[in-house]
């Protein structure tokens, strides 16, 4: 049973790494081409050394980062986006490996965005305390992203709204104490209830 899980660990590293590398390899490819490209400019304007041997490498960053956004701005017109999804589908068939790349980085995307949004509390039921994201709540139920190891990892709970109750974390203490396997959780929760207490 463990070497089937090793086996299937190994099998989903590599299958992230190889489009990673590939993602990587054309990303320093094409950096490297926009530093020759504004070497000769930059020579012009004597900016090429303003900070040290690493100048044209931010430059080169910054101009990428300008065609980025150039080229969001012309995603918002429908006939560039059916370009961008041709060219996507024709990269794929050559590196299918890339789809999950892609997949990563969107989940990971949205998870960090949403709980930018959610109410980070400590969450306590009949059984436990635990430290999660309050999603969205009702008169009859709540909605919780229980934490496991870290801020992006867990599961989502829907509770009947008189199975639990919860107070207030900060973001910092909660991270902090994840990071730890839970040490420091006691302190942090008795400081926690004293403050409820105090401030019904």
């Amino acid at each position: 049973m463990a070497k089937s899980k090793f086996k299937t660990i190994l099998g989903d590293g590599i299958a992230l790494a190889v489009p990673l590398a590939v993602v990587l390899y054309v990303f320093s490819k094409i950096v490297g081409v926009i530093q020759k490209a504004i070497s000769p400019v930059a020579g012009k304007y004597g900016i090429d050394t303003f900070l040290g041997d690493i100048t044209l490498t931010v430059l080169a960053l910054l101009v990428l980062l300008l065609l980025m956004l150039v080229l969001g701005l012309f995603m918002q017109f429908p006939v560039v986006t059916k370009i961008r999804d041709s060219i996507e589908e024709i990269i794929l068939r050559f590196i299918p490996s890339l789809n999950q790349l892609k997949t990563v980085l969107a989940e990971r995307f949205d998870r960090e965005h949403a709980t930018s949004f959610w109410k980070p509390v400590l969450l306590q039921q009949s059984h436990a305390y635990c430290f999660a994201f309050l999603v969205e709540e009702s008169p009859e139920i709540g909605v919780f992203f229980i934490l496991e190891n870290s801020l992006h990892e867990g599961k989502t709970e829907i509770l009947k709204r008189e199975e639990y109750t919860y107070t207030h974390v900060e973001p910092a203490d909660m991270r902090k104490c994840l990071k730890q396997y839970g040490a420091g959780s006691t302190a942090l929760i008795a400081r926690l209830l004293a403050k409820s207490t105090s401030n019904p």
